[in-house]
């Protein structure tokens, strides 16, 4: 008789303890789904923003393309003239070109907010997340080499304002600069503008399709 109600008492406690099992399964099954559904959205948020830093950024490369196009076209004009011939009108034209430094900056935020915030490891395609990383550092690649140009831009300029400032004749407006180490500068920075979009266009195209 006893052995029967020990056996009773057992077969209740592995019920009991069964349907809690069971209960504590269930419970880490719904976090854990939870959890993953949390992470995939807040992945999900990280790329969009990453998406539309990188096509501001593009934007800025467009930008970059326009002024550095308009100082080849500069250095084209005078080399089919001289002081005498260059037109005034013309010259009023391009006075941004030759007359102006620029501060050419591009946006990273989205992207260190995404390296810590430790969403990386849920992207599956490692292509995918090694493409960012190399777009970014082409970015500052990119926004260096601008730099660099401007750096070298303003010790021409300085000297001839003030040869201006001193009643002296500058004839063309940085015509050494802009048909020697300047105009090389350009041609690279077109170049390198040229591939980092079509290379960057890409990857936005493969953060839409993680997207989906």
């Amino acid at each position: 008789m006893k052995t029967k109600i020990y056996i009773g008492k057992f077969v209740k406690y592995l019920r009991d303890f069964s349907i809690v099992v069971a209960g504590i399964a269930v419970t880490l099954y719904v976090q854990n789904r939870a959890t993953v559904q949390n992470e995939k959205k807040d992945t999900a948020l990280y790329l969009n923003a990453l998406k539309l830093e990188l096509e501001d950024n593009c934007t800025t490369i467009d930008t970059v393309i326009s002024i550095m196009e308009e100082t080849t076209s500069y250095a084209h004009y005078i080399t089919t003239h001289d002081a005498k011939s260059v037109h005034p009108d013309t010259m009023q034209r391009y006075w941004l070109v030759y007359n102006n430094i620029m501060v050419i900056k591009f946006s990273y935020d989205a992207f260190e907010m995404f390296k810590t915030s430790g969403n990386m490891r849920f992207i599956v395609d490692k292509e995918v997340l090694r493409s960012i990383w190399t777009a970014y550092g082409e970015l500052k690649i990119l926004e260096d080499v601008c730099a660099l140009y401007y750096q070298k831009k303003m010790e021409p300029l300085m000297a001839e304002i003030q040869m201006q400032r001193e009643g002296k004749p500058i004839g063309i407006p940085l015509y050494d600069f802009s048909l020697g180490v300047g105009g090389e500068i350009v041609s690279a920075i077109i170049g390198d503008c040229k591939e980092y979009s079509s290379k960057i266009e890409k990857v936005i195209s493969n953060i839409e399709k993680l997207l989906q």
